[in-house]
């Protein structure tokens, strides 16, 4: 009988063991489950954010370019209308700027 009462407790051990077991293992993924969707949750919003800012900067640089031509050729035209206005201080001004590169690049180091 005591033999039989022995086996007894420890098949309830084992069973209370595997029940516990099972608890934890089932608590573990439950908690690894909630990790993954956070992380989902997570990742999707950092996505979103680097396509918001991907947009923004796109657009400043689109601005940025614009911007650049338009000054590029107002200065294309007031370079034009001055070297027909005075096309000898033109030829003169380019002259010297021709002669210090030339000046620059021909002196000894």
């Amino acid at each position: 009988m005591s033999d039989e009462f022995t086996a007894e407790r420890a098949r309830e051990a084992a069973q209370d063991l595997q029940n516990t077991v099972s608890g934890k293992i089932s608590d573990a993924a439950d908690a690894a489950k909630g990790v993954v969707q956070q992380t989902r949750a997570v990742a999707g919003s950092i996505g979103g954010m680097a396509q918001d800012t991907a947009r923004q900067v796109a657009n400043q640089a689109t601005a940025a370019a614009d911007t650049l031509s338009n000054q590029g050729g107002m200065a294309r035209d007031y370079l034009a209308r001055t070297v027909e206005e005075n096309p000898l201080t033109a030829v003169l001004v380019a002259g010297a700027i021709g002669y210090a590169v030339a000046c620059l690049l021909h002196r000894p180091s």
